[in-house]
């Protein structure tokens, strides 16, 4: 189990990859005019959703470094 708000509401990759083809036949169906602005919106969305995820993963290293001192001090 992982530490902080890390695990929380995450989706298993058969949901993202189902969500992610929702995603794309919708902005398929699009106008011209509007498909590469969503199509640019979903990859900062993405470039997002990654650094979320690696920040998270940092954070989580962090929390086991800092249990390990706490229990020294505590036991």
């Amino acid at each position: 189990m992982t530490g902080g708000a890390g695990g929380i509401s995450k989706m298993t990759q058969e949901e993202e990859d189902k969500q992610n083809f929702k995603v794309a036949d919708y902005i398929n169906k699009m106008d011209e005019e509007l498909k590469d602005r969503f199509k640019a919106l979903k990859a900062i969305q993405d470039l997002c959703r990654d650094f979320d995820d690696e920040e998270n993963e940092e954070i989580r290293k962090l929390e086991i470094v800092y249990e390990g001192k706490y229990k020294e001090i505590y036991q």
